[in-house]
């Protein structure tokens, strides 16, 4: 009877090993099936990151090179419009100055007249005070004679006259031409305009850090950024990177150009790193908050 019990103990024990190792067999499978769907969430997952980053540069490139061409567009045109309105008053000038030279010489052939009629008249009042000197001409002959000399006198008036308008009209050339000149000189030379309001932002304080930590992608970068945060803001602290000499944006002529800029993740993840460093709080929650802007921008360039 015992040797009974025992064999079925025994028997017991050999089908409870073996449900159990088909069990353990089981799981097994199992475990290696969620591990390699673990490997290939993991594979997708980077493939999806490295998509997404290089979706983001090729946006960066089209976005700087969109910039660029409309920059170029609008200073071509300002600079077009602005020749042909000088030209319109070089041609003005011309015309003003081409009437004021015909009045000139018109002027100047009067005044020729005169001066023949007066230097003919002084000769025959010449000759008439020397024949009266040598013959003794009559009473009659020496009222002639002043009636000569108030004619004389009269015709030098009016020449006075004309040659005085004459030169008013050759002062009014001189100044006409004066004027041509300065308006061509302006025509040569380039108005004075101000271009690159988005080079002045990529070349502030926040969007010089924040393009620093958008670069920074690999652990060796991640871990060597904080001295790379530190040597940015010294370089930008160097006197030869002072922008306060430069002309206030809103001077220049594509200043909508630095909104489209401050929209970039650099710029944004460079104000927030500045103001972080105000308050022990914020500085904090940093990563936190890169994190959340992180999300936050990806979203919005699906949208886009």
């Amino acid at each position: 009877m015992i040797a009974a019990l025992n064999h079925l103990e025994e028997n017991d024990d050999k089908q409870y090993l073996v449900e159990n190792q088909k069990l353990i067999q089981e799981l097994e499978g199992v475990k290696q099936q969620y591990s390699q769907e673990v490997q290939s969430l993991k594979f997708k997952y980077k493939e999806s990151i490295n998509e997404s980053n290089e979706a983001l540069k090729q946006l960066h490139r089209a976005q700087e090179e969109l910039e660029r061409k409309f920059i170029e567009s609008e200073s071509i045109e300002y600079i077009s419009e602005h020749n042909k309105l000088l030209s319109k008053k070089i041609e003005e000038l011309n015309s003003a100055n081409h009437e004021a030279e015909k009045k000139v010489i018109d002027s100047q052939v009067i005044v020729d007249q005169y001066k023949s009629t007066l230097d003919q008249m002084y000769k025959e009042t010449k000759q008439l005070k020397s024949i009266n000197k040598e013959s003794g001409l009559s009473e009659k002959l020496k009222q002639e004679n002043e009636v000569l000399l108030k004619q004389l006198h009269y015709t030098q008036e009016e020449l006075e006259k004309y040659f005085s308008k004459g030169q008013s009209l050759s002062s009014a050339d001189l100044a006409t031409t004066t004027l041509h000149n300065k308006v061509s000189n302006q025509l040569s030379s380039k108005a004075q305009v101000y271009y690159g309001a988005a080079d002045r932002v990529k070349n502030d304080l926040p969007y010089r850090l924040g393009s620093k930590m958008v670069k920074a992608k690999k652990p060796k970068e991640i871990a060597a950024l904080p001295l790379a945060l530190a040597k940015e803001y010294r370089d930008f602290r160097k006197p030869e990177n002072n922008q306060a000499a430069l002309p206030d944006l809103e001077e220049y002529r594509d200043k909508m150009e630095a909104d489209k800029v401050r929209e970039h993740l650099s710029y944004q993840l460079g104000v927030m790193l500045l103001e972080s460093s105000k308050s022990p709080k914020a500085t904090l929650t940093l990563p936190l908050s890169i994190g959340k802007k992180l999300i936050e921008f990806r979203k919005e360039l699906k949208k886009k």
